[in-house]
Formats: C-alpha cells, sequence, structure tokens
C-alpha cells in the first residue's frame, strides 16, 4: 500500500506541476487575489448592514453557495459570524475579528 500511496502523491504533484505550466503563476496570483477582494468585500457588507445569503450574493454578484464557502473561509481566518434572526429573515453579523499576527508569529509561518 505504501508504494501506491508514493506513487499516487507523486502523479497528484506531476498534475499540479502541469496545470502550473498551463495556466502559470500569474492567472494563479490573479485568482488568488479576486478571493481576498471578495472576502474584504464580503466583510465590509456584513459589517455595514444587515445581509442574508441571497442578498449578499446579489450584492457581490456570486452564488448563494459560493457565499457559504467565503463565510466557511472567513471563519477559518478567525472572523466570528454568526446569523442573528431580524423582523424579516435572517442576517449576518460579524462579532469577533482576528487578532493580527505578531512579527513573531509571521516569521514563524513563513
Amino acid at each position: 500500500m505504501e508504494g501506491r500511496e508514493h506513487f499516487l502523491q507523486v502523479y497528484h504533484f506531476l498534475i499540479y506541476i502541469n496545470h502550473v505550466r498551463r495556466v502559470g503563476i500569474a492567472h494563479m496570483y490573479r485568482r488568488s487575489q479576486e478571493i481576498e477582494k471578495r472576502l474584504s468585500a464580503l466583510v465590509d457588507l456584513i459589517r455595514n448592514g444587515k445581509y442574508c445569503t441571497p442578498a449578499l450574493a446579489a450584492e457581490l454578484g456570486i452564488s448563494p453557495p459560493t457565499v457559504s464557502r467565503c463565510l466557511s473561509a472567513l471563519r477559518q481566518r478567525g472572523y466570528v459570524i454568526r446569523a442573528v434572526k431580524e423582523e424579516v429573515g435572517w442576517a449576518y453579523e460579524i462579532t469577533s475579528v482576528p487578532r493580527p499576527k505578531t512579527a513573531q508569529e509571521r516569521t514563524r509561518t513563513a
């Protein structure tokens, strides 16, 4: 089994390298920037208004499942986001934001 696992790791690595060659690092970087902008816009919308998932999706021009994935990504980064029952429907609110990393913490993860 160990030989098969190693083979699969090498195989997936080669597929990844081929993908990088095909689409290029610049495309991957642009995609990463787009995601970061989307997450930032989502945080701004939640902070400044009372939005449900469909309303956030409409404001950002994305699908409701993408909003849910973005919320999960923000939670993984340390944001505490909760859904609050409003008079009409639900809205999200941010109750806590991640603490900025210290210089020592940034050095450790680099």
